[in-house]
């Protein structure tokens, strides 16, 4: 179905509000992949624990948006939505998520903005999982969480601006990002992305980083993984280093590891800075190879 454009002075509401705690989505989905298609100049409001979620357990579905704005529902721009002139906050309300059944060619996001979600319980407010949609020309700031959370997926991410979220990108699971490219990553409240180290030369190639003028949290954050081929990392982009920080209260060693089937290398280039804390550590496998 197709929303229409809301009357003037109008926007649409999902507003949980009611005490529970956990996520309480409006689901896209069902027998037939049904799609559901916002127009330009559409507002929709959430708060609390709404969310909007694309597929579901068997049963796919899609969310199309052209020039609409997902936010909060305490966002004056539209109306005081609320009635109590209350400013907007990270965190107001949860997240859209883009399930392992959102039917890829039918979620699509172009020129949209997402504003004030990422409920502290969400790792993101647009999450991503398994799917392959298109998020372009759109910007996405004051997030609590990630503005974007990408698991296990390959989305193409174009041409986007992130600022003031979290962090800009949280990214797991994946070999590769081809798809993200052309976005502008400002200064975020934390580092402005943590992503699978085999995705860093995708995501520092092929993406523009403003470092913060105080020179706190430019890095570019690690997950824990194996690198399993050979590959490159670019320098960090001015004022930035390579992160890799557990953190998380293991006291096993918690290694990078280089090394698999065709003994793999990877070679990091003059200028770069790694950076390790805690129980963080790099591993060249019997296989794998390190040159720097």
């Amino acid at each position: 179905m197709t929303w229409p454009v809301p009357p003037p002075g109008f926007v649409y509401l999902y507003s949980t509000n009611d005490g529970y705690s956990n996520p309480r989505p409006i689901v896209i989905g069902g027998t037939g992949s049904p799609v559901l298609t916002l127009l330009p100049g559409t507002i929709v409001k959430l708060y609390e624990e709404a969310c909007l979620q694309v597929g579901n357990t068997g049963a796919p579905g899609g969310l199309k948006a052209n020039g609409v704005i997902f936010t909060s529902m305490r966002d004056n721009q539209g109306g005081d939505t609320d009635g109590t002139a209350t400013a907007a906050a990270t965190g107001d309300w949860n997240y859209v998520n883009l399930s392992a059944t959102a039917v890829s060619d039918s979620c699509v996001f172009t020129n949209c903005e997402f504003r004030y979600g990422g409920n502290n319980g969400s790792a993101g407010m647009l999450m991503i999982s398994a799917a392959t949609p298109r998020i372009e020309n759109s910007y996405i700031y004051e997030s609590q969480t990630a503005g974007i959370y990408i698991i296990g997926a390959n989305p193409q991410v174009v041409g986007c601006r992130f600022a003031d979220n979290y962090r800009a990108l949280d990214i797991r699971g994946r070999a590769t990002a081809p798809g993200i490219t052309g976005n502008q990553i400002e200064p975020q409240d934390n580092t402005p992305v943590i992503i699978d180290a085999r995705c860093v030369p995708d995501i520092v190639s092929n993406n523009t980083f403003t470092a913060r003028l105080d020179g706190k949290l430019n890095a570019i954050q690690l997950w824990e993984t194996t690198i399993g081929t050979s590959m490159t990392w670019p320098v960090p982009p001015p004022g930035f280093v390579y992160l890799y920080s557990t953190n998380d209260g293991y006291s096993n060693p918690r290694p990078i590891v280089i090394g698999g089937t065709g003994s793999p290398v990877l070679t990091l280039l003059p200028g770069t800075i790694v950076k390790l804390y805690e129980e963080a550590c790099l591993q060249v496998g019997n296989t794998g190879a390190l040159a720097a």
